[in-house]
């Protein structure tokens, strides 16, 4: 299906390798500049991938499992990547994995579907480097 083909490309092509050797902090940072790196040069393949989820929301809900599936893996990677930086001490051990997940995958969502709504609304590597420090800041133990 073309869900599944974009999005393993994304993690399979883009994603895996910036953040295979990578752990913690560094790993979340990386994912988000992949993240927006990707919706800068790749807008078409993001579209597709957000009109296709919009329609999972409606219409279309055969889909939706394989968007939450995404979601779940994405949030199951982010969270591996928190635990590993609370295990290194790099990120405050009090941080609730779980939530702290949401709401990277959140972020990096919620800006893709404001630029592709309205491309140009803002500038992507002021909100790459913004969205970093703030969980450097938020994270920092």
């Amino acid at each position: 299906m073309l869900v599944g083909r974009i999005s393993g490309r994304f993690w399979a092509d883009q994603l895996r390798p910036v953040v295979e050797s990578r752990r913690g902090l560094d790993a979340i940072c990386a994912s988000v500049d992949v993240y927006m790196q990707e919706l800068a040069v790749r807008e078409e393949h993001i579209r597709a991938l957000y009109v296709l989820m919009g329609e999972a929301l409606g219409p279309v809900a055969e889909v939706r499992p394989i968007f939450a599936d995404l979601d779940d893996g994405f949030r199951a990677a982010v969270q591996e990547w928190l635990s590993q930086g609370i295990a290194a001490r790099e990120i405050r051990a009090d941080v609730e994995v779980v939530a702290t997940a949401a709401l990277v995958v959140a972020s990096l969502r919620g800006a893709a579907m404001q630029w592709l709504m309205a491309p140009g609304c803002f500038d992507l590597d002021s909100v790459r480097t913004t969205l970093k420090t703030a969980l450097c800041r938020s994270l920092a133990p």
